[in-house]
């Protein structure tokens, strides 16, 4: 964080510039059919001024640096430099966010103009420039976006980490802008890998999972270790998240590691922990997965610990689906369990479990009954 700045401060910053967003996040088009406010940067890569205001005196010199020929780039640049200092005085914060993008484009040509991008980039500006990750409209021009703006100083980072931390998720409602910023979190952990840790022991719990999912991608022994962890985190979220992690990660420790969560206190926890065994077809889980099959009470996580011992095909596990689907004369299982009931006793296709299906064709709940239908019809087929 840059020295002076209050956490507090920038947090309130860091709102109400995606509470901006969220207030304009579908521009109405022009007229003419153009885009509007979405495109900060011209092709010819000069900088755009926001939609309604004036040009200033930064983006005219930054379009004029851009755009100029190679006799008169260095007079060019002496007046950008001389246009940096004024705007970072005045705090023209819209302003510098455009031009540090369109300099941090423009130093593929021009190595310098990186240089100079980096000088714009105060924390407010950073913030300014993270949220635009799920401002812009243009899947290529935010990819781009994402790919620059690891280059773009150590006020990122931390712009990254408020992002994450000013509960962006009710004005992100498809998780654009989530996903941009993870992708940016990974790009600065493959400069920085050691930064992983720092985010991993974060207080708050967002940060945490973002750490969870860019070492996941990672893979290796080290991702193992930091999953291991974040499975005794306090918040559900993370523990979910860390085996969904397992889950894409794979092998026989990260499968041990998701059975052990199948006892969590949280239901949406252990539904996480069912799917993550299932998937990985974890042998020694096939035991802990049908004890929960007769002692959940809770009817989502019934449903996906029944799926997951449905993938794994066991015939042993014949008997405890039959009870979950048919019941018995003083209790029988909500509907959607006993539909997965009879799908796991489908997928495991054993001669009597296969008369239990078929004798399902007259069951009183039509859901159940098409389950069975459709098994009779794949036999055929």
């Amino acid at each position: 964080m840059p020295p002076g700045s209050d956490p507090g401060d920038l947090r309130a910053l860091t709102r109400s510039i995606h509470a901006l967003f969220r207030d304009a996040a579908v521009p109405s088009r022009p007229e003419d059919g153009s885009d509007g406010d979405v495109t900060w940067v011209a092709e010819s890569g000069r900088p755009l001024p926001a939609s309604g205001d004036e040009s200033d005196p930064l983006l005219d010199a930054v379009g004029s640096y851009v755009l100029a020929a190679e006799g008169d780039r260095a007079s060019a640049a002496k007046e950008v430099d001389e246009a940096i200092e004024e705007a970072r005085s005045r705090h023209a914060t819209r302003a510098m966010a455009r031009a540090a993008e369109s300099l941090a484009r423009f130093a593929s040509r021009e190595p310098e103009a990186l240089e100079r991008a980096r000088r714009l980039v105060t924390a407010p500006v950073a913030i300014l420039l993270v949220s635009r990750l799920g401002e812009s409209a243009d899947q290529a021009g935010r990819n781009e976006l994402v790919s620059l703006l690891p280059q773009l100083g150590p006020e990122v980072p931390e712009a990254v980490l408020e992002t994450l931390r000013s509960e962006v998720g009710a004005g992100d409602p498809t998780g654009t802008l989530l996903r941009a910023v993870t992708d940016v979190a990974s790009a600065l952990a493959r400069a920085r890998p050691e930064i992983l840790d720092t985010w991993a022991q974060d207080p708050d719990w967002r940060v945490v999972r973002m750490a969870i999912r860019v070492s996941a991608d990672r893979g290796g022994d080290a991702a193992l270790q930091s999953l291991t962890v974040a499975l005794a985190h306090d918040h559900p979220r993370v523990r979910r998240e860390a085996l969904t992690a397992l889950a894409k990660l794979g092998g026989g420790e990260a499968g041990e590691l998701a059975v052990g969560m199948l006892q969590d206190r949280d239901p949406a926890v252990r539904s996480e922990a069912a799917r993550t065994v299932g998937a990985l077809n974890v042998v020694r889980g096939l035991r802990p997965l049908l004890e929960r099959v007769e002692a959940e009470d809770d009817p989502r996580v019934a449903t996906e610990v029944i799926r997951a011992v449905g993938l794994m095909g066991d015939p042993s596990a014949v008997l405890s689906l039959e009870k979950r689907a048919a019941g018995s004369l003083l209790s029988r299982s909500p509907v959607e369990v006993r539909v997965a009931a009879y799908e796991a006793l489908a997928s495991i296709g054993t001669p009597y479990a296969t008369r239990l299906v078929d004798a399902a064709l007259e069951d009183k709940d039509a859901e159940v009954r098409q389950v069975a239908q459709a098994a009779v019809q794949a036999r055929e087929d």
